[in-house]
């Protein structure tokens, strides 16, 4: 079963169904990339 996931920017797909917008554009990766980080605490991240 397909079930299509955001990789990033869920705040800007629920600012754009706020705003009324029918369609969104975006891109599909041909594979998921391997995270930068994981099981990192926030404070810890780089950025």
């Amino acid at each position: 079963m397909f079930r299509p996931m955001f990789m990033d920017g869920m705040h800007r797909v629920i600012k754009a169904l706020l705003e009324g917008h029918l369609e969104i554009q975006a891109i599909q990766f041909e594979s998921t990339p391997e995270p930068d980080f994981i099981n990192i605490p926030v404070d810890d991240l780089p950025y």
